[in-house]
């Protein structure tokens, strides 16, 4: 174990890739035990919140689901369309009539999903969620090995290294947001589909984004857990190489190696 008082960002995606990869498998087997019972055609989504202690409701690590009609009756659309009218295209309730949310409670004897969109509106999307009598006891097996992740037991992170830099890091990745005046450069890792990725409202040089891959995170900012972790898990920045295309708005991929077509820069090389 190697005790270190920072970390750069880099550091983190390369060591955190493995939890998050594992995290985003075991939740996609979970949704295969899932069943939403709808008259409409609908599509589905797990995630995985981390425990944020500032929030007294939230002071758990909590799967959320998140249910979407993929289409709509020709009345639905009419409720849509007359609701637009009424409350404007910017209506807090147009979610409710295509979105539902809902959270995984996992008891002794039981696992429900309880529908968590609190507004009382007779047109809100609710669907029946429930499990299969051959998928418990996988979805239970699933469970265990969800908390088994060292990601499980960390809390969300949102953080300010400086008047300009902000970390963050949840169950679906990681962040580093760079502000200066109007101007915002956005890196991370997004475990959804496993690639780093960046974001921004104005072209930049390809150094920039190096830079943030290299920013130093100071142990004292991350918790104890999760410094702990970090110098724990395997990994050095060194192996890794990104795939950089474009300029204003690049698309990288995080590689463990370098391709044969010399076409990834590795990240924190010596220039």
């Amino acid at each position: 174990m190697e005790r270190k008082e920072y970390y750069t960002f880099a550091d983190m995606m390369v060591k955190l890739r493995g939890n998050y990869k594992e995290l985003r498998k075991i939740l996609k087997e979970m949704e295969k035990c899932i069943v939403v019972i709808s008259p409409y055609k609908t599509k589905y989504e797990l995630s995985f919140a981390m425990r944020n202690p500032s929030l007294h409701t939230y002071d758990q690590p909590k799967l959320i689901l998140s249910v979407t009609k993929e289409e709509s009756t020709l009345s639905e659309k009419f409720k849509k369309a007359i609701m637009n009218i009424q409350g404007g295209g910017h209506n807090s309730l147009n979610d409710l009539v295509d979105n539902a949310t809902f959270c995984c409670a996992i008891g002794e004897g039981k696992i429900t999903f309880d529908f968590v969109n609190h507004f009382n509106f007779e047109h809100a999307f609710c669907p029946t969620v429930t499990l299969t009598d051959d998928s418990y006891i996988r979805f239970r097996e699933l469970c265990d090995r969800l908390q088994k992740n060292r990601l499980y037991s960390l809390p969300e992170i949102a953080t300010a290294l400086n008047p300009y830099q902000t970390l963050f890091m949840n169950g679906k990745g990681l962040s580093l947001c760079d502000s200066n005046g109007k101007k915002w450069l956005d890196i991370g890792y997004n475990a959804r589909i496993d690639r780093a990725s960046v974001e921004s409202n104005a072209s930049y040089e390809s150094l920039k984004v190096e830079e943030l891959f290299m920013t130093k995170i100071p142990r004292y900012l991350l918790s104890p857990d999760c410094a702990l972790l970090l110098d724990t898990l395997p990994g050095k920045v060194e192996d890794v190489y990104a795939e950089i295309t474009g300029r204003k708005k690049e698309n990288l991929a995080l590689k463990l190696e370098n391709n044969e077509l010399g076409l990834a820069k590795k990240i924190g090389a010596k220039k």
